[in-house]
């Protein structure tokens, strides 16, 4: 029930085997202690969902989501392709939306006129994830953008 994800593999089985983590940043967290205690907090406050090259869309936290003005393609109950031929889709405008995971996990009920203070908190962390890996919907450049990892 708390945030984790597979980039805290890395810096978790690090620190159970007492290993030097690399000099590069690292996005994951440490969660050995989510796996010993049911009730420890996530490290985590909240994460971002990055999509179509590095359009902020959401944020969420343990709770909550907040999804952000975007557009995104749906097929809006239309029937799929067929015989290898994709059926088209449509631009949909996400607006500002508040959804309640918990009671909600299928994010079918905006709540966000019941529960402005959180929309407001998932704004300002929106904000500084911005600042940290940008936005290409609102024109941030980020300062910790960085490439890719790569193994030789």
């Amino acid at each position: 029930s708390q945030l984790a994800s597979t980039i805290d593999v890395l810096p978790t089985v690090a620190g159970i085997i007492d290993a030097k983590l690399p000099d590069n940043k690292i996005d994951g967290k440490d969660i050995r202690s989510l796996m010993v205690d049911h009730e420890s907090p996530s490290p985590h406050v909240s994460f971002p969902y990055y999509y179509a090259k590095n359009e902020l869309q959401a944020v969420r936290d343990s709770r909550w989501k907040l999804v952000l003005p975007h557009k995104y393609r749906s097929l809006q109950g239309d029937k799929g392709g067929a015989g290898g031929i994709p059926s088209n889709y449509k631009m949909i405008d996400a607006g500002l939306e508040l959804y309640d995971l918990e009671s909600d996990p299928s994010e079918t009920k905006n709540v966000i006129a019941s529960f402005p203070d959180i929309a407001l908190r998932l704004q300002a962390e929106a904000t500084k994830w911005r600042v940290q890996l940008g936005d290409k919907l609102t024109g941030v450049e980020g300062s910790e953008i960085r490439p890719a990892g790569r193994v030789n």
